[in-house]
């Protein structure tokens, strides 16, 4: 491999959703480089527009070129037509915001978003990039991953979202445990406070799990009585994307 386009796809991977701008100093510093080869390897993205400078904080962000390489790679999955029609009918079955999500690295990327009428809903943010930890939507993909993954991710540490966020790492194995016995994953007010969780991991053709549908909704609304029928109608769910992706060559990862 080039070294100095590797480093390049590695300054690129350091713009995430909690670090989205950097200065060329700052960078170099946290990728423990020398700052001269990062500033030409800056200069060099921003000229392709992958990157964007902005002159008066010295920082640089996303370029529209990347949004417009990631929607050509959203396109050639063309999941609007093999995994919409299976959100659509659960949204109709449950009046409920459903959404798919798929593992990238030690992350889970929300995919594809469906929402009811309701004036109070959970919105899912589309491109919305999480650890695999902290929520219903990730642990059922964290579930199915190695135990070498789970400890890496853990040693990573375990950020404390909001007052009932999951972080101690013994609690997190025996939820994990949990999830393999039952086949689907809840979470209340772990990375968004008031909202109860429902997800299911979903199989592709290599019985690998890189993905999952995920059913949220207000506390108020997705009362306990009601979540044993919600957990049928997502496994349903998650069958039907299964069997969808067995005929198919897709990979989540």
């Amino acid at each position: 491999m080039l070294k100095t386009v590797n480093l390049a796809a590695q300054v690129l991977m350091m713009f995430t959703q909690e670090n989205n701008k950097w200065s060329g100093k700052d960078l170099a510093t946290a990728m423990e480089q020398n700052y001269a080869t990062i500033y030409r390897i800056l200069k060099t993205l921003s000229k392709q527009e992958l990157l964007n400078f902005d002159s008066v904080t010295k920082e640089y962000s996303l370029g529209l070129a990347v949004w417009q390489l990631g929607q050509t790679m959203y396109d050639s999955l063309n999941l609007e037509e093999l995994v919409r029609p299976s959100l659509l009918k659960l949204k109709k079955e449950t009046d409920e915001s459903v959404f798919f999500t798929i593992r990238r690295g030690g992350n889970g990327v929300t995919l594809m978003v469906e929402e009811p009428l309701y004036k109070i809903k959970y919105a899912a943010e589309i491109g919305l990039s999480v650890p695999l930890f902290p929520g219903a939507s990730y642990r059922a993909i964290l579930a199915y991953q190695s135990e070498y993954f789970v400890d890496e991710l853990i040693a990573e540490g375990l950020p404390q979202y909001t007052p009932h966020t999951l972080t101690d790492p013994d609690l997190l194995k025996k939820e994990l445990t949990k999830i393999r016995l039952e086949g689907y994953a809840k979470s209340e007010g772990e990375y968004t406070s008031d909202v109860v969780a429902l997800a299911v991991p979903i199989r592709d053709a290599e019985n690998k799990v890189n993905c999952s549908v995920t059913l949220s909704g207000p506390t108020y609304r997705l009362k306990k009585a009601n979540q044993n029928k919600m957990i049928l109608q997502l496994k349903e769910t998650a069958l039907d994307i299964e069997r969808i992706l067995r005929n198919t060559s897709y990979k989540f990862y």
